[in-house]
C-alpha cells in the first residue's frame, strides 16, 4: 500500500505549495506565457511598452474585448455565436442607413443600430431555445444572413459626414494633468507593494466565493481544489506583476514618475464590462446557472434552472454588445460599410479559448478571457513593431496561439488528479 500511494505523495509535494498551484493554474500559465512575450517584444523595440502604444492597442481591442464577454457566457454554457460579426456589421450599416438615407436624428439612428442588435441576438436564442437548432448550426445560418441584409441595405453605399459631437465620441478620453513623481527606488518599491496589496485583497474578496469546482466541469482537479490562500496569493502576484509593468512603463528617463496624460474613452468603458462580467459570472445565481448548464444542462433542468430563460439572455445580450460595439466602431471611422465587423467573431471566440474555457461547456472565466485578449493584442502590436507584416503576422499569432493553449494544456494534463 505504501509504495501504491508513495510516488503520488511525493509527485503532489511541489504542487501542495500555493505559490507553486497558482503559478501552475489555468490563468497562472497563461499569465507567464503573455509577460514573458511582452518582455521579449519590448526588447525587440523601445516604442512598444509605452503608454501612447498601449492606450491605441486598448482602442483598437475595444470592440473586440467587450464582444468577448458575452462570448464567455456562451461558450460557459456549450453553446456558440458565430454570428457576432455579422451583427455588428449589420447593427453599423442600420445606424448610417436610418440617419442618412432615413432621415432620423443620429440619437435615434444609434438606438436603431443597437435595437437591431437585439433583434438579431432575440432570433439566434429563439432559434436555439424554443426550435431546438443546435447553436453551431443556428448562429453559422445567421452568420450569413445578416451579413447579405447589411450588403442588400447597403448597395455597397458607405454612410459618411457624420456630425462632430459623435466623432468625438469615438475619440474621446479623460485628460489628465500629471506633475513629475519622485521615483527613488524606495518609491517604486512602495507604489508595487501598494499596488499589489489593493489588487491582491480586492480580488480575493471579490471572487473568493467563487465555485470553482464548477468551472472545471465539476472535477476536483488543481483550480477546483484551491483553497483561500492559494485564491489571495494570485491575486497579489498579478498586482506586483501588474505594478512592476507600471512602474516600468510610467519611470522617464530623468527617473521620475509620468503617468498617461490620456484616457480613452474606450478603455474605461472596457474595463467596467471587464468588472461586470467578471462579478455575474462569479458572483451571482445567474454565473451558477451557467455554470451548471455547460455542466450538464439535463441536470441543471431537474435542479429548476430555467436554462432556455438564460440562454435567450446571453444569446440576445451577444447582440446588443455587438451592436454597442458598432456605435462606437463608426464613430472613430466615421463611415460605415457592409464588411465591417468580418472575422470579429474568430478573434473573440479565440481569445475566451486562449484564456481557458472549454468549449465543451462548464469552465472559463472571465479573468482567464482578458488574459487571453492582452496576449492577442500583445502579439499583434509587437509583431507589428517587429516589422512582420501583412500575412506573416496572422501566421506567426496563429502558431504562439497554439503553441500556449499546447503548453497550457500539457502543465494542466500532467497536474490533474488521476
Amino acid at each position: 500500500m505504501e509504495l501504491a500511494t508513495g510516488k503520488p505523495k511525493e509527485a503532489r509535494s511541489l504542487t501542495s505549495i500555493p505559490l507553486v498551484r497558482s503559478l501552475l493554474s489555468q490563468e497562472g500559465v497563461l499569465l507567464v506565457i503573455t509577460l514573458v512575450a511582452v518582455a521579449i517584444l519590448s526588447a525587440q523595440n523601445t516604442r512598444f511598452l509605452t503608454t501612447r502604444n498601449i492606450t491605441r492597442e486598448a482602442t483598437l481591442a475595444f470592440e473586440v474585448a467587450i464582444v468577448a464577454m458575452p462570448m464567455t457566457f456562451i461558450i460557459i454554457t456549450g453553446g456558440i455565436d458565430l454570428s457576432v460579426g455579422s451583427t455588428f456589421g449589420l447593427a453599423a450599416i442600420v445606424l448610417g442607413f436610418l440617419w442618412q438615407d432615413g432621415g432620423w436624428p443620429l440619437e435615434l439612428a444609434i438606438l436603431g443600430g443597437i435595437a437591431t442588435g437585439f433583434i438579431c441576438g432575440l432570433i439566434n436564442g429563439l432559434l436555439i431555445v424554443r426550435v431546438g437548432v443546435p447553436p453551431m448550426i443556428t448562429t453559422l445560418a445567421t452568420l450569413a444572413l445578416y451579413r447579405g441584409m447589411a450588403t442588400g441595405i447597403s448597395e455597397a453605399r458607405s454612410a459618411r459626414g457624420f456630425p462632430d459631437w459623435f466623432v468625438q465620441v469615438g475619440r474621446s478620453g479623460i485628460e489628465l494633468q500629471w506633475g513629475t513623481v519622485s521615483a527613488t527606488p524606495a518609491a517604486q518599491l512602495a507604489i508595487v507593494i501598494g499596488v499589489a496589496l489593493l489588487f491582491g485583497f480586492l480580488g480575493y474578496f471579490l471572487f473568493r466565493n467563487r465555485a470553482q469546482g464548477s468551472m472545471r466541469g465539476g472535477e476536483a482537479g488543481l483550480a477546483g481544489g484551491a483553497n483561500g490562500a492559494q485564491r489571495l496569493i494570485t491575486r497579489l502576484i498579478g498586482g506586483a506583476l501588474l505594478a512592476w509593468v507600471l512602474v516600468s512603463l510610467f519611470t522617464s528617463e530623468a527617473g521620475g514618475l509620468r503617468p498617461a496624460e490620456f484616457v480613452p474613452t474606450q478603455v474605461l468603458i472596457m474595463i467596467v464590462f471587464f468588472v461586470i462580467a467578471a462579478i455575474l459570472l462569479s458572483r451571482t445565481t445567474f454565473g451558477r446557472a451557467l455554470y451548471a448548464i455547460g455542466n450538464n444542462e439535463t441536470a441543471a433542468r431537474f435542479a429548476g434552472i430555467p436554462v432556455g430563460r438564460y440562454k435567450l439572455i446571453i444569446y440576445t445580450l451577444s447582440g446588443v454588445v455587438a451592436a454597442f460595439a458598432a456605435s462606437f466602431f463608426v464613430s472613430r471611422y466615421t463611415t460605415t460599410r457592409s464588411d465591417m465587423g468580418t472575422g470579429m467573431e474568430l478573434d473573440a471566440i479565440a481569445a475566451v479559448l486562449l484564456g481557458g474555457t472549454s468549449i465543451l461547456g462548464g469552465s472559463g472565466s472571465i479573468p482567464g478571457t482578458v488574459l487571453g485578449l492582452i496576449l492577442m493584442q500583445v502579439l499583434k502590436s509587437g509583431l507589428l513593431l517587429a516589422g512582420i507584416k501583412g500575412d506573416a503576422t496572422i501566421v506567426m499569432i496563429g502558431l504562439i496561439l497554439i503553441v500556449s493553449i499546447l503548453v497550457n494544456n500539457f502543465i494542466q494534463s500532467r497536474l490533474r488528479p488521476r
